[in-house]
Parts: structure tokens; C-alpha cells; sequence
């Protein structure tokens, strides 16, 4: 192959199961939307009481003085749905991650995760209609 550089390449003819851009010899399957969503996953580090502002990434407490309450806005219906977020718990503090709304859109008032005093407990999340929906926790009951 020869190099060229090029400011944009379009694959005509790319249908992602058995024609187009081809890697080492494996065809790519993900759509360009899919491989965008790879790219907007983000890191943020709280290491004292306030917000996390990202939406679809990983999320690590800890690392301040003290347990830390760290609050989460609800994602917006549409457009941030299927998003997932990690939080994970860095230190032995009991800290606190209060939702906007009760996660998964549950009838009773659930939104508040409180990670047990162990560092690697975890609350996975994943945005849907306005929500976080629960779907997957270590030790990091919500009430």
C-alpha cells in the first residue's frame, strides 16, 4: 500500500457485513455512530464533595480528606441515552453519590448510592429516558 495523506477517505459501498474498510484483514463491523460513542468516553477523578460532570465514562472517588458527597444530574432523555458510567470507590470512605432523580425511574424515593468503607466498590449506570438504570453494583447499596 502506498502512503498518501489524505484529509478525509470515504469508503463507498461500506455496509459493515460484508463490504468496505477492511483492518489487518477483519472487516469493520461498527457503524461511524458506534465508533463516535467510543470516542465521547470520558474520565473524571472527585476528590471532594460536588458534581460529576461527565456522562459516559469512568468515574474514581476518593483521594481528598474524608468520605465525599458527590451529586449526579440526571442524563437527558434522547440524547444521552445508552451512555454507561462507572463510579468507583478509590478509598476506605463511606462516600455518597445523590442522584437529581431516583435511579431507574423507581416508584419509591431511591437516590442515594452509599459505597460500603472498602476501596473498589462500584456502581455502574446506564442513561435511558432520563434516568440512570442500575446494571451492575459491588457493594454500593441505593436507598
Amino acid at each position: 500500500m502506498t502512503k498518501t495523506n489524505y484529509t478525509s477517505v470515504d469508503v463507498e459501498g461500506h455496509n459493515g457485513s460484508t463490504a468496505g474498510l477492511y483492518l489487518g484483514g477483519t472487516l469493520v463491523t461498527a457503524t461511524a455512530a458506534e465508533i463516535s460513542k467510543v470516542a465521547d468516553y470520558e474520565y473524571q477523578a472527585v476528590t471532594a464533595a460536588g458534581a460529576i460532570t461527565i456522562k459516559n465514562g469512568f468515574v474514581l472517588l476518593g483521594g481528598g480528606a474524608g468520605a465525599i458527597a458527590a451529586t449526579l444530574a440526571n442524563p437527558t432523555a434522547g440524547t444521552d441515552d445508552f451512555k454507561r458510567l462507572t463510579i468507583a470507590n478509590l478509598n476506605t470512605d463511606q462516600n455518597t453519590i445523590v442522584s437529581d432523580g431516583q435511579f431507574g425511574n423507581a416508584a419509591s424515593d431511591h437516590k442515594t448510592g452509599t459505597f460500603s468503607a472498602a476501596a473498589g466498590n462500584t456502581l455502574n449506570l446506564m442513561a435511558y429516558g432520563g434516568f440512570w438504570y442500575i446494571v451492575g453494583v459491588q457493594n454500593c447499596p441505593v436507598t
